[in-house]
């Protein structure tokens, strides 16, 4: 998880405005503000948990719910980028 929010962070620094999405096996994983869009969205709860000494808001869903998810994360006016889980990096 450290590792995914490491990504977060320089990525979401990198594009403000986007929600990012990172995809881990068959679920895939949001953090901070775009973790409360998802909430929102899919009127699901996140949680928070502890990421580097830092309160972090998480939320997860699996994969078969994007197509739910995405949708309207899209209509809602949300650019949404997705970053696949890679055993190299």
């Amino acid at each position: 998880m450290k590792k995914f929010f490491r990504a977060y962070k320089k990525l979401q620094a990198k594009y403000p405005d986007a929600i990012l999405l990172f995809r881990w096996g068959n679920h895939y994983h949001s953090f901070g503000n775009s973790a409360r869009v998802i909430s929102m969205v899919s009127k699901s709860p996140g949680q928070s948990e502890m990421i580097n000494d830092e309160n972090v808001f998480i939320h997860e869903f699996h994969e078969c719910a994007l197509d739910r998810i995405l949708p309207k994360c899209i209509k809602t006016g949300y650019r949404v980028a997705i970053a696949d889980h890679s055993k190299e990096g």
